[in-house]
């Protein structure tokens, strides 16, 4: 079984109707239901404190590989009124619900000698404008993979 954070929207969702073709067992867990029918689905706000643990709690076994893509942007610059607040929920999604998932998967994880996946961004590497909160949160995921 996969599990998919962000699994309804973007480079998740194409993830997830990929492997769903292949015959894959696909949980996605999100905001919002995926687009792909035939896939299970958990509705999960990754940064509610304890939501994680309540969704792993629920996986009995046989977690083959998680995949944390779920991912927000909102231009952000150190001008920005509202930085501060963007650094925090960036870390939040992409950062912390990365560390709680992996931890509350463990389990199951090593049971099944399963892998972790954290997509990563180019904006985590190199500075674009307006990518404050995003790349910043991004090259610390990047860092906590390694």
């Amino acid at each position: 079984m996969w599990i998919v954070t962000g699994g309804s929207s973007g480079i998740g969702a194409q993830l997830v109707s990929e492997l769903h073709d292949d015959g894959q067992d696909v949980i996605v867990w999100d905001r919002e239901e995926p687009r792909t029918a035939g896939v299970g689905f958990v509705m999960i706000d990754l940064i509610e404190s304890g939501s994680i643990e309540k969704a792993a709690a629920n996986v009995a076994s046989g977690v083959e590989c998680f995949v944390h893509c779920a991912g927000s942007t909102s231009p952000t610059s150190i001008a920005s009124e509202h930085a501060p607040e963007r650094m925090r929920a960036a870390f939040e999604l992409h950062v912390v619900a990365f560390v709680r998932s992996v931890r509350s998967l463990a389990r199951q994880l090593a049971a099944a000698q399963g892998s972790v996946v954290a997509v990563l961004s180019a904006a985590g590497e190199s500075v674009y404008p307006g990518t404050l909160a995003y790349g910043t949160s991004k090259a610390a995921l990047e860092r906590v993979t390694q």
